[in-house]
């Protein structure tokens, strides 16, 4: 009767995993799609980044809409927050919604000064 019980448990922290490992893992990515994205900017409107930040969610299954993302600029910076919830089923019937935030604060980038223009 453990051994079954120990299958059972094992069984359940398998699903468990299985349900939560993909969205975290797509998560991460777009993080990191975020960040080398940012590298590449110079000046871009906050229209631009808007769009940057949807491609790339879209690229790694990332559920979010212009809703779930705030671009502002602060002096020499863009900053881009994304926050967002999703149900993971843990249990068979069981479901909690995760939340998944990002923040980045970029640098933008003047172009070169040519002297003499």
């Amino acid at each position: 009767m453990r051994a079954v019980l120990k299958i059972v448990i094992l069984l359940l922290v398998a699903h468990a995993l299985f349900r939560f490992i993909p969205p975290y893992w797509h998560h991460h990515q777009f993080e990191a799609a975020l960040r080398d994205i940012s590298q590449r900017w110079g000046q871009p409107h906050e229209e631009e980044v808007m769009q940057h930040v949807l491609t790339a969610a879209e690229q790694h299954s990332v559920p979010i809409t212009r809703e779930h993302v705030t671009v502002r600029r602060q002096g020499d910076r863009i900053l881009v927050d994304v926050a967002y919830a999703l149900p993971i089923e843990f249990l068979p019937s069981y479901k909690q919604d995760i939340d998944f935030t990002t923040h980045l604060n970029a640098w933008r980038l003047e172009p070169p000064k040519i002297p003499g223009r």
